[in-house]
């Protein structure tokens, strides 16, 4: 069984990341939220873009792998892009109750200096996976995982360690 923790982002509005190209076509301004036909670039999402982190059990011996994954869902009718500052897409962070991170997933890599996009087509859902193996102390912790968009969307879940 997994443990499944899920944040719909409730977020009124849309609003444009960084600045339109003047190849897109025309753009009509609705609200904060810059709109082509083909696709609505997004940093405050819509409440329809579903953001959820899932482990692989909800407990865990102190030395037993934990699988995590992380899904965006675009329950839009339209293609989301979301825009990157480098070739980072997603992190993820195991935190202890007090708040101190015991894992970060991204603390040991680089990443390309580059500017990036993900377009995500209506009903699709972008996943990221990655695997904890170190060891933790008996508690209860927090996994988050976190699309890095410019304006980054997070969820998490709690697990325990017995």
């Amino acid at each position: 069984m997994r443990h499944r923790a899920r944040l719909i982002l409730a977020a009124g509005a849309l609003a444009v990341i960084g600045c339109q190209d003047a190849t897109q076509g025309d753009l009509s301004r609705v609200g904060e939220a810059e709109v082509s036909d083909s696709a609505i670039e997004a940093e405050v999402l819509d409440p329809a873009i579903e953001i959820s982190v899932t482990t692989d059990r909800l407990v865990y011996a102190p030395d037993e792998p934990i699988a995590i994954r992380l899904d965006v869902t675009n329950r839009t009718n339209t293609v989301v892009v979301f825009r990157f500052w480098s070739s980072q897409r997603y992190d993820f962070l195991i935190q202890d109750e007090g708040g101190g991170t015991r894992w970060h997933w991204s603390a040991d890599i680089f990443f390309l200096a580059v500017l990036g996009e993900e377009r995500l087509a209506p009903n699709d859902t972008l996943t990221y996976r990655e695997r904890f193996e170190g060891q933790l102390p008996p508690g209860t912790y927090t996994v988050e995982g976190t699309l890095v968009a410019r304006n980054p969307l997070l969820a998490n879940a709690a697990i325990i360690v017995r």
